[in-house]
């Protein structure tokens, strides 16, 4: 069996520097704006299962 990997790993001022000032910035917020709305959910099903519970 052969193994197979994928060696491409670019820095990230490579893949980025093509997009317009700010952009990266906006990205970052609105993927911590979805990563804090992710938390949220898990803590909301989290205290529906114990509010079941008691």
């Amino acid at each position: 069996m052969t193994v197979w990997a994928w060696d491409y790993d670019p820095s990230a001022e490579y893949e980025t520097k093509v997009l317009p000032p700010g952009a990266v910035a906006e990205v970052e917020q609105l993927a911590n704006e979805l990563a804090a709305l992710g938390r949220w959910r898990d803590c909301r099903s989290s205290l529906a299962v114990v509010s079941r519970a008691a």
